[in-house]
């Protein structure tokens, strides 16, 4: 996976030795859909190195974006017929009353980029 060799560059760097990423961080890795892409990836793993305290990169090293992304998940039902920008606003403020209003961890649970909920937002407002 990119992550394992993204870690690669980043130890050295920071004076420190990590073998390697904990299954469960590594599925956090996975499941997260990296609106910034490879960028994002690796500002993530020089962060979770810097504040690694054992060998390994914990799913607890991870930004809770990404690391609680699933914990928190919930399911909606939505009728067949509702039209798709009522779906979206509906789920945009839910996220956003779930997060606290964090525009960050709502994009990144939505999988969309802080940008898009702004605009978003702006265009509820007009």
């Amino acid at each position: 996976m990119l992550a394992h060799h993204v870690l690669q560059m980043y130890p050295q760097k920071n004076g420190k030795v990590i073998k390697g990423i904990t299954p469960q961080a590594l599925d956090g890795l996975t499941r997260y859909k990296w609106p910034g892409n490879v960028r994002e990836l690796e500002n993530v793993i020089e962060r979770a190195v810097v504040m690694c305290t054992t060998d390994e990169i914990s799913i607890d090293g991870l930004p809770a974006h990404i690391s609680q992304a699933e914990k928190h998940a919930r399911r909606l039902m939505i009728p067949i017929g509702t039209p798709l920008e009522e779906i979206e606003e509906y789920v945009l403020q839910q996220t956003l009353d779930h997060v606290g209003g964090d525009v960050n961890v709502a994009a990144g649970l939505l999988g969309i980029a802080t940008r898009t909920i702004y605009r978003k937002l702006g265009e509820k407002r007009q």
